[in-house]
């Protein structure tokens, strides 16, 4: 840490350890339960209705742009092989 801030992780570091966590069923479970333990509530409630602007992207992963609003993501998934910011050709991208 530099200055109380966390240093960014080498992008082969992060594939590595997002390979092992997809490898993993019971961590795959264990980061499903943090994010959703994550999601936004808006005003300390559930969103009445969830919104998009209906121009998903195939293979995508959906992401909360707001706290009610879901869009697509630059993570992207195909034939089981998971990709940021790239159409994935290996478990991850």
């Amino acid at each position: 840490m530099k200055n109380g801030a966390a240093e960014a992780l080498p992008p082969e570091r992060l594939r590595e350890m997002f390979a092992a966590i997809l490898a993993d069923p019971e961590a795959r479970k264990a980061m499903a339960q943090s994010f959703v333990a994550c999601l936004p509530i808006q005003g300390g409630t559930a969103c009445s209705s969830i919104t998009s602007s209906g121009n998903a992207t195939a293979n995508s992963i959906a992401m909360f742009t707001t706290a009610c609003n879901i869009e697509s993501s630059v993570i992207s998934q195909a034939s089981g092989n998971v990709g940021i910011g790239t159409t994935p050709g290996y478990k991850l991208e």
